[in-house]
């Protein structure tokens, strides 16, 4: 177990926004002792991604001098487990300076939430 990132089966993109069909490999480091009878994705993980294909994706839309501030309504509703295919959507609006994300397949919903930047570590510092 070491691998980091789902597989990316497709993606869709316009604009401000993005849609990743992941498939969710029981290879994945983070299912390492989280929990070994009953692995999970932890909810961090969830929300590193967000970022992390945030800015892989919508790079142009997203300030490379962004500076994640905090986080806003985000809920875990449902477990993602070894094996699961999700579709994480990604939408960015840059007047909020803010990222939204949701994980979910046809059936359900897994989490969402959103992800505040700031301008400066300063101000990312004051905000929270």
């Amino acid at each position: 177990m070491n691998t980091l990132f789902p597989t990316i089966l497709n993606s869709t993109s316009e604009s401000n926004s993005v849609s990743l069909h992941l498939d969710i490999s029981s290879e994945l480091a983070h299912f390492d002792g989280h929990f070994p009878e009953h692995a999970i994705l932890p909810g961090v993980t969830q929300i590193f991604w967000a970022e992390h294909f945030s800015r892989q994706y919508l790079g142009t839309t997203i300030p490379d001098e962004a500076f994640f501030s905090h986080l806003e309504a985000v809920k875990f509703q449902q477990l993602i487990r070894p094996g699961e295919q999700v579709e994480l959507t990604l939408e960015y609006k840059a007047d909020k300076q803010k990222l939204y994300f949701q994980y979910r397949n046809d059936e359900q919903q897994f989490s969402s939430g959103r992800l505040v930047f700031a301008d400066t570590p300063n101000k990312a510092m004051s905000d929270v």
